[in-house]
């Protein structure tokens, strides 16, 4: 037995009754919706996970291995690695030891900028930070010194009131709170190694 289906379209009018439209639009497509069990997922399972966190949570960078952002306090030095290196900066000569009162407006920092220094003063420091071919620094006996990067491994070290010089892969310089420390390149950081406690 043959049964054929009419397929009948109602619509609503504005009097409330309903009218029996028998012509169908096939223009129409109806829109199929299936369920979202079937739906497969449209993020990658590869996607970095992006963490947003609440406005009081502080979120501590874990270092690398060996790798801190300070020397210790006195008499807990360790040697360490860091893309910094904070020194004295300066424009003459100091006695040693250098008075504390002397020293705050001259602390600096300075990282890698291919062969040139980027240089950021301290918080009481007169200055902006700016990029230079030179570091100018206070080294152990409060002498001032210039070196400059040769690409080669090597730093030229130009003493400022003699104009002595010299090539070498170590800079000799006065951490901020006076300690002593050499610094060598290695890559974009600096490998700081501890020398002696600041002289009193």
């Amino acid at each position: 037995m043959l049964v054929i289906l009419k397929l009948v379209a109602t619509s609503g009018t504005t009097d409330g009754n309903t009218n029996t439209n028998t012509n169908i639009n096939s223009n129409v497509v109806p829109k199929i919706t299936p369920p979202s069990s079937i739906i497969p997922a449209l993020t990658p399972s590869a996607s970095p996970a992006i963490i947003i966190p609440s406005p009081n949570r502080k979120i501590t960078p874990t270092p690398s291995p060996n790798v801190i952002s300070s020397p210790n306090t006195a008499g807990q030095r360790k040697n360490y690695q860091s893309p910094t290196i904070k020194y004295l900066a300066c424009n003459n000569d100091y006695k040693q030891p250098i008075n504390e009162s002397e020293i705050s407006y001259l602390k600096w920092s300075a990282t890698w900028n291919g062969n040139e220094f980027n240089h950021t003063p301290g918080p009481d420091a007169y200055g902006t930070q700016h990029s230079d071919k030179v570091m100018r620094y206070l080294t152990l006996d409060g002498s001032c010194w210039e070196a400059s990067w040769d690409g080669e491994g090597n730093f030229y070290h130009k003493k400022l009131s003699t104009n002595e010089a010299h090539l070498d892969p170590v800079i000799k310089y006065l951490y901020w709170d006076r300690s002593k420390w050499s610094a060598t390149r290695k890559d974009n950081s600096f490998e700081h190694t501890f020398i002696a406690e600041a002289d009193r």
